[in-house]
């Protein structure tokens, strides 16, 4: 019969085994020391002069700018007068098409 201490000793190894078979290998080398309004990780690839054309494009579409190359948008202008009794009927119209 084996004795209590070598029972605890044993279960301790393995403890530890499971304790460091558990760490993530990629999690290795991360930034433990934070600084206050500073960035510390690896700094990001420049984005290509064809995707920021892309993004600028998007961005003017969204935004509604006259002449954009992506299209004219389809949002309703800011200063465009709402009439409530409409969208309420039209709210209620598809509430009740519901399934």
């Amino acid at each position: 019969m084996k004795s209590v201490g070598t029972r605890v000793a044993v279960g301790a190894l393995l403890g530890v085994a499971v304790v460091v078979a558990a760490c993530n290998p990629t999690e290795q080398g991360r930034v433990l020391d934070y600084q206050k309004g500073v960035y510390l990780g690896k700094k990001e690839a420049p984005l290509s002069e064809a995707t920021l054309k892309t993004l600028r494009a998007r961005t003017a579409h969204q935004a509604g700018v006259v002449g954009s190359t992506v299209g004219s948008s389809s949002v309703r202008p800011p200063d465009a007068k709402l009439d409530i009794d409409a969208l309420r009927r039209r709210n209620l119209d598809q509430r009740d098409r519901r399934i």
